[in-house]
């Protein structure tokens, strides 16, 4: 299960979103597109580090954002959804 929600506010409790079990999936990639289509993210491979910036270190606003999550799987379809930033 992937969470859909996280707070990169810096208080240190969910301030980077947490796929569990991605560690096992050492060639995984992770993509992030805003609601216009834009890559605001992209890691290959993710570990569990994004803290909610785009793509020059400044914190995206609050809101829904999506993602592609390829997995080291053959055959295998990429995992896609939502995830919301709440500051």
């Amino acid at each position: 299960t992937i969470p859909d929600v996280f707070s990169p506010n810096g208080d240190g409790v969910n301030d980077t979103w947490i796929i569990p079990g991605i560690e096992n999936y050492s060639d995984n990639q992770l993509t992030v597109i805003n609601r216009w289509g834009s890559v605001i993210f992209d890691a290959k491979p993710y570990q569990n580090d994004w803290g909610g910036l785009n793509d020059k270190g400044k914190p995206l606003p609050e809101g829904t954002y999506y993602f592609i999550l390829r997995l080291d799987i053959a055959d295998e379809a990429p995992v896609s959804g939502s995830i919301t930033i709440v500051r």
